[in-house]
């Protein structure tokens, strides 16, 4: 993971707690509590690490499962899907994988995208809505 991928808002783990960035400058992250580390140092001596996306976050977040969506008639079979409005994400081999639906005259998928953390999921929401992923 880079810093540069971070946002405020972002969640962390830093020793076994998971946390919220809720500043930066050019060489600290400010995390929720008071807690902050020096970039350079951040995931090494810093103890930060990225929270791998599990399925148990997709709820907190204000995901549902989604019976309707899961089969894929592609390769005839059925996968875990979670959805919150226009995002779902489906549970393939181990992965997370995202995609938007688009409602005009029809129905249009883009393409897959894997997402094997906490942040990534958050940041690929708000960059496509504009508006924070936040736990419930």
């Amino acid at each position: 993971m880079k810093t540069s991928e971070l946002r405020i808002g972002n969640y962390l783990k830093k020793d076994d707690k998971v946390l919220k960035i809720s500043g930066a400058t050019k060489w600290v992250v400010f995390l929720e509590h008071g807690f902050q580390v020096f970039v350079p140092e951040m995931f090494v001596a810093g103890g930060v690490a990225p929270i791998p996306l599990t399925e148990d976050w997709l709820p907190r977040f204000g995901f549902k499962v989604d019976e309707d969506k899961g089969f894929d008639c592609a390769l005839d079979t059925y996968h875990k899907v979670y959805s919150l409005n226009e995002f779902n994400v489906a549970i393939i081999n181990d992965k997370f994988r995202l995609w938007i639906e688009v409602e005009e005259d029809k129905y249009y998928s883009f393409a897959w995208t894997v997402i094997e953390y906490v942040h990534q999921l958050q940041n690929l929401f708000y960059a496509l809505k504009r508006e924070e992923l936040e736990l419930k």
